[in-house]
């Protein structure tokens, strides 16, 4: 019942609203505080009590359904429906959560395959195919299974290498950056390509009414329309290495080497933040609106989502390319600190716990659908208790993990920096 209830409200408010996390919020255009707003049809069909009273706002657990069958980890309407993990970060705004549960205990490799690029992270479609970023041809498909699926052809040649994480449209499209191209492949194996003036770096990402930002080392950020046409271009001054964001606000975050930016829907600059040490990784966003950013000033920044200083984590070690904090339901962030795993508190960046793992972490935390911690480090993968930081277990998977996700079975797909693909299952 939790789980239809949040469905309910998540997608039938999705119209005029923004789903954002699990929370369902009707946006004041005003500039205000959003506030959540159900409508009778939708408290009938949610078996909710009239409004009015305490009763207005219902109680939404935190946490998963167990017999949940449809579960969502993006309910974001331009992403594929259904799918475990469907862009970097698992949503626009790169929370690092899923509601499917990952291994419990010590799992085992049960397939390994042959890739042809070296440091990514893979992505999977509702469907359980595993994408991941190709030297060539684009995107490779694999079956849960491990065995290759077909895929419409980007087009080949050195100059479509891909490095960046694929995000998957509502209708199953892949979106990335191959070259200095912006590409979208489809599932019939049709493809458009709208051309930029250097290499795309940052993996893309697909706002609501489906427009595509991406990132390229000629200091701009591009919005396509749906159909690839171009619907504007900013500079911001800078190389931009990392996928952009979106927050509850619908602004759009997007770092550079130096600076972090907000800026709106059409293009227009709401603010920038300079932070301590160069940006390699992504913004992350909380359900509050702060806004996460790691460094290579071994830093990790949290910003007010007008733009101001909210406090500075000073970590053991720089934040690496695409290397990600994870959000717990609570607000808890969850991050890799060199070789220290640290749950920081929210509210002040003062620290919960911290463990050290003893290897350099090289992956993003993940969250699964219990609360589990998952993250990689020198040859390792390891899983972690989030209340206090116990170790669970631990893997040695002969590679280095560089990105991983979790499918809905619980199997963890880990791709390694030495052209591998590793399915992991209890």
């Amino acid at each position: 019942m939790a789980r239809v209830l949040r469905s309910i409200l998540a997608w039938a408010l999705v119209g005029p609203s923004f789903a954002f996390g699990y929370i369902a919020c009707g946006l004041d255009t005003t500039g205000g505080e959003p506030e959540a707003t159900i409508d009778a049809s939708v408290r009938e069909a949610a078996n909710l009590p009239p409004s009015g009273g305490d009763s207005e706002t219902p109680v939404v657990d935190s946490g998963p359904d167990p017999d949940a069958t449809t579960p969502e980890t993006c309910p974001w309407p331009s992403l594929e429906r259904d799918a475990p993990w469907p862009m970097i970060g698992g949503c626009v705004g790169h929370p690092g959560r899923t509601v499917h549960r990952g291994p419990k205990s010590k799992p085992k490799i049960v397939w390994t395959v042959t890739v042809t690029t070296r440091e990514t992270q893979p992505v999977v479609g509702a469907d359980g195919t595993v994408y991941v970023p190709a030297d060539v041809n684009g995107v490779l498909a694999f079956a849960p299974d491990g065995g290759s699926r077909p895929i419409g052809d980007a087009g080949t040649g050195a100059s479509n290498s891909v490095t960046n994480v694929p995000s998957i449209g509502a209708d199953g499209t892949l979106y990335f950056g191959a070259g200095h191209d912006v590409v979208a492949l489809k599932k019939d194996g049709t493809s458009w390509r709208f051309a930029t003036k250097d290499e795309i770096d940052t993996s893309t990402l697909i706002d609501e009414d489906g427009t595509v930002y991406s990132g390229s080392s000629d200091n701009a950020i591009h919005a396509l329309f749906p159909d690839g046409g171009k619907r504007w271009e900013r500079d911001l001054g800078d190389d931009v290495a990392a996928a952009p964001a979106i927050g509850p606000t619908r602004e759009i975050y997007v770092g550079t080497t130096k600076k972090l930016f907000a800026l709106q829907r059409d293009g227009g600059l709401s603010w920038s933040f300079d932070p301590t040490g160069d940006i390699q990784s992504s913004p992350v966003v909380a359900d509050d609106g702060t806004i996460y950013i790691g460094t290579l000033g071994s830093r990790l920044h949290a910003v007010t989502p007008d733009g101001g200083a909210k406090w500075s984590f000073v970590t053991k070690g720089n934040f690496g390319w695409q290397q990600l904090p994870a959000l717990g339901r609570d607000g808890t962030i969850f991050s890799p600190t060199g070789s220290y795993l640290a749950a920081i508190n929210p509210a002040d960046g003062g620290t919960k716990w911290e463990v050290n793992v003893t290897v350099p972490l090289r992956t993003s935390v993940v969250i699964d659908g219990d609360g589990r911690l998952y993250v990689g480090g020198d040859r390792m993968m390891y899983a972690f208790d989030p209340v206090d930081g116990t170790k669970l277990w631990e893997l040695d998977l002969g590679e280095n993990p560089f990105g991983f996700a979790i499918g809905r079975d619980g199997t963890l797909f880990v791709a390694c920096d030495n052209n591998k693909l590793l399915a992991l299952q209890e």
